[in-house]
């Protein structure tokens, strides 16, 4: 009480007069007041002593300043407080799984909203399990690659989900420990829609340039003489009307005569009736 603060002093005494009652070992966490006026974090190591009639005459003790420890421990929980906001709060599958054999440790809430499994059906259980992968082989080359490199970042992925339907993603994973096993903590970014856009462009694309492919045009000023009806090509030679609109699309002629024309060359014959049309 003489060189303590009382609050503090009260804890010493309150505990020291515990192990004069009981005797053994005392071990409690508490803290000290350095002359500096500054709190320090401590562990009290005491234990009783006695004369040679085993009369407790006194204490012997011990403080181990673990200030910078409990510093350490506060910045630790803070982290893993920041972490579990993130995990749970973030819009990308996050799991950990075992390296091994992939059994899921633990998944966050996006996990189960992009795949559909509830976090107690997967916990414990693997993805082949479950039948998350559409083709184990490939989580085997994604395995060996961990096992390998300690990990793999973005690598193109096909799962199925709870319903059946197909999940893409894009997968990166890293090997950490936990507890003292291998583990794998994956992020998986859902690219479904996205490669659903990508295929249904594509196969628009793929239209289209079947469609130009197939398609010829004929454009800009075409010079046709007034009398035979002839065109001139870009070379000043005069063609066929047929023969230059075939070149140049995908146009066939087939050859017949105008009610006009049939009157003037075969006016012996009645090729048309009064409105034009043949007979």
């Amino acid at each position: 009480f003489d060189i303590n603060p009382p609050e503090l002093a009260e804890t010493y005494h309150a505990r020291d007069d515990e192990l004069f009652n009981r005797g053994g070992v005392q071990r409690y966490e508490s803290q000290v007041k350095i002359a500096q006026g500054k709190l320090r974090d401590v562990i009290f190591n005491k234990s009783v002593f006695t004369d040679s009639k085993g009369t407790v005459t006194g204490l012997i003790g011990a403080i181990t300043d673990i200030t910078e420890r409990k510093q350490a421990e506060e910045a630790l929980r803070e982290s893993e407080k920041k972490f579990s906001a993130l995990f749970q709060a973030s819009p990308v599958y996050i799991a950990f799984t075992v390296l091994d054999d992939g059994c899921f440790l633990d998944v966050n809430d996006a996990f189960t909203k992009i795949t559909g499994y509830e976090r107690n059906e997967v916990l414990g259980r693997t993805p082949v399990e479950i039948g998350l992968w559409f083709d184990p082989e490939e989580r085997i080359k994604l395995f060996n690659l961990a096992q390998q490199h300690g990990g793999f970042h973005e690598e193109d992925v096909r799962f199925r989900r709870k319903n059946g339907d197909p999940l893409f993603g894009i997968w990166s994973a890293e090997r950490i420990e936990l507890g003292g096993k291998v583990c794998l903590i994956s992020v998986l970014v859902d690219v479904t829609e996205r490669r659903k856009i990508q295929e249904a462009l594509r196969q628009e694309r793929d239209k289209l340039r079947t469609a130009i492919s197939e398609i010829k045009t004929l454009s800009g000023l075409v010079p046709i003489c007034a009398n035979c009806k002839k065109i001139r090509d870009d070379q000043g030679y005069w063609n066929q009307i047929e023969k230059y609109i075939g070149e140049r699309s995908d146009a066939q002629f087939s050859h017949g005569i105008c009610p006009e024309c049939a009157k003037k060359l075969y006016p012996e014959f009645d090729l048309y009736d009064d409105k034009g049309k043949p007979i």
